[in-house]
């Protein structure tokens, strides 16, 4: 058995559905044993999965919205409206303002306690995978840009303002995976991280997330990480991003086309939603990551790591402990 590598699954808009990343776990599994062999029989318990599944802080409040609408009058094709629904109430909500981002943080606060739980199963230094889809792309891009900016570098930059909010500081510790530090691999599905950077201008279409991070190379050197968005063409709410601007072509390493869904399904915009049952694009996932696996067994042993800075409200608990400065 070799060094494990923690892996992030992050749904997209829509109703909450429990175990909705089972069907791509059971892909990448497999996908990830065969690409390694016989060899190695056992490998696919060194892939540590787990979901971040943050549908509840925003589902009841858009459920009491679309029942209220639906007492104010007639509406036809409800089942569209759900969806339409689902999508801009989803990213409304989530959306940050000057005066208010209790739901932004409150997501935020819930990928923090899966990469809590990815530390404490895979280990604190192991290599971050993070997959996501839709909406999931753009809460992950900016949960890892606001670690970035908190704990990439021994003084914070920008004006000293502190990204990561406290309610998400509350569920992290002090470890690398749960700095950003061993994130290196970014898979996006479904994403409308291009639509989102229409918000920026300078420079235009904005600043994408560091991939892999700045620290990788010296926890693991032998890891390249990349960032690969896959896109149905037919998925009306997928795009590529690579061209968006000079900084994305640097940092996302392809655009990869995938159909996904079955058919007649596959050639409509209802593809949006089947990504994660999509072998085509679990493949050349389990197949980067058997890479990696292979990869961190030839890093040296780790030595004492270096200090990760803490921002200036540390001291602040977790689960009874005082978070270590």
């Amino acid at each position: 058995m070799g060094g494990k590598i923690a892996v992030a699954v992050v749904h997209g808009i829509g109703k909450k559905t429990p175990g909705f990343h089972l069907k791509f776990k059971e892909l990448l599994e497999n996908g990830f044993q065969d690409a390694l062999g016989a060899k190695n029989p056992d490998a696919a318990n060194d892939l540590v999965i787990e979901p971040v599944d943050y549908a509840d802080v925003l589902e009841n409040d858009q459920t009491e919205l679309f029942a209220r609408m639906s007492k104010s009058g007639k509406m036809r094709w409800r089942k569209a409206r759900g969806f339409v629904v689902d999508f801009l109430a989803d990213a409304i909500a989530y959306q940050a303002t000057p005066w208010n981002r209790d739901t932004y943080d409150a997501v935020h606060a819930v990928y923090a306690a899966t990469l809590h739980r990815l530390a404490e199963q895979a280990g604190p230094r192991a290599p971050l995978c993070v997959v996501a889809h839709s909406l999931g792309s753009i809460i992950s891009s900016n949960f890892f840009y606001d670690l970035q900016h908190d704990f990439g570098n021994a003084k914070r930059n920008g004006n000293g303002k502190h990204l990561v909010p406290t309610v998400a500081l509350n569920e992290l510790g002090n470890t690398p995976l749960e700095r950003g530090h061993t994130f290196a691999h970014f898979y996006t599905c479904g994403s409308t991280l291009p639509l989102w950077s229409l918000r920026y201008q300078n420079p235009k279409f904005g600043l994408p997330v560091k991939v892999p991070s700045p620290q990788l190379a010296e926890l693991h050197p032998n890891v390249p990480g990349e960032w690969v968005n896959f896109y149905d063409a037919d998925d009306i709410l997928g795009y590529p991003m690579k061209e968006l601007n000079a900084n994305y072509a640097k940092v996302v390493t392809r655009d990869q086309q995938v159909n996904t869904g079955r058919f007649p399904w596959s050639m409509t915009p209802a593809s949006h939603t089947h990504y994660f049952s999509n072998p085509k694009m679990a493949k050349p996932i389990a197949e980067a990551l058997a890479t990696t696996w292979r990869n961190m067994n030839r890093d040296p042993e780790p030595g004492t790591p270096s200090r990760i800075p803490m921002p200036a409200t540390s001291g602040q608990r977790r689960g009874g402990k005082k978070i270590p400065t």
